[in-house]
């Protein structure tokens, strides 16, 4: 009699365990599945989106005009915003991708150091004097000028992680954007996200 309770202990306890292994699986694999990520890997949730960090027309260059657009590919959120100037030059864009965990962020940041070479001979891009500013906030960070090719126009890249957020900003420098004016929107930047991500 011992014997048959002992063993029936012993199934209902097996069946429990393989239940609860069953039911683990099936929760990891629907979080992986919707998510992409397990728990403790994804971004947090934010009550704010990549739109809240559009650049604000006052402190662009003159009377510059900008489309703001969202899309959304292979990241969380996506959020482009073109620079035109008065004449409807294309001065620059910006873009700022959200990524669903932290290291996908930072291979997306380590992948977009390649523009700030010049791809004919590989020769590192120089950071001016004049852009002196260090985000203070940014987990990483890189400035530099110069040429993507040797047919190109001289342009300035700002590139920096900020947790599961990577932003770019892409100019042409002449008139329409000076150091001064890319320098603006860095600090921009470097405040708004420093703002956003402690609230929240």
């Amino acid at each position: 009699m011992k014997r048959i309770k002992s063993a029936k202990s012993k199934s209902i306890i097996l069946f429990g365990v393989i239940t609860f292994a069953c039911s683990t699986i099936c929760v990891v694999s629907i979080q992986l599945f919707i998510n992409g990520c397990l728990w403790w890997e994804c971004a947090p949730k934010r009550n704010f989106d990549v739109l809240s960090l559009g650049i604000p027309l006052e402190i662009s260059p003159g009377n510059s005009i900008h489309r703001l657009r969202n899309d959304s590919i292979e990241v969380i959120s996506l959020g482009f915003q073109d620079i035109y100037s008065k004449e409807l030059n294309d001065v620059g864009n910006y873009v700022v991708e959200r990524y669903s965990k932290l290291a996908n962020a930072s291979e997306a940041y380590q992948h977009g150091l390649h523009l700030f070479i010049i791809f004919e001979t590989q020769k590192p891009w120089e950071r001016p004097n004049e852009l002196s500013f260090e985000p203070q906030f940014a987990d990483e960070s890189i400035i530099g000028c110069g040429l993507g090719s040797q047919n190109d126009h001289y342009r300035c890249i700002f590139q920096a992680r900020y947790q599961e957020f990577l932003i770019l900003i892409n100019c042409g420098m002449g008139q329409d954007m000076t150091y001064q004016d890319f320098q603006k929107i860095i600090i921009f930047i470097d405040q708004r996200m420093e703002d956003l991500l402690e609230k929240h």
